[in-house]
């Protein structure tokens, strides 16, 4: 299943300046949820008040034996 990029309701120009995250840590985030595939998710791990590392956990389905 290809999933298609989801639209951003609100222009990017309206959204306003960034408090948390840097323009490099929101385009790594948009990549780890390109990655994780049909099944996953993506986990944001904060310490001292910053984003430290993206987790990307992949999961497959197992088919049931007929």
């Amino acid at each position: 299943m290809i999933r298609q990029p989801a639209e951003i309701p609100v222009p990017y120009e309206r959204i306003g300046a960034l408090r948390f995250l840097s323009p490099e840590a929101v385009s790594r985030i948009d990549q780890a949820l390109r990655e994780v595939g049909e099944f996953g998710e993506v986990t944001l791990i904060v310490m001292k008040g910053r984003l430290r590392f993206i987790q990307i956990t992949q999961s497959e389905k197992l088919e049931e034996a007929d």
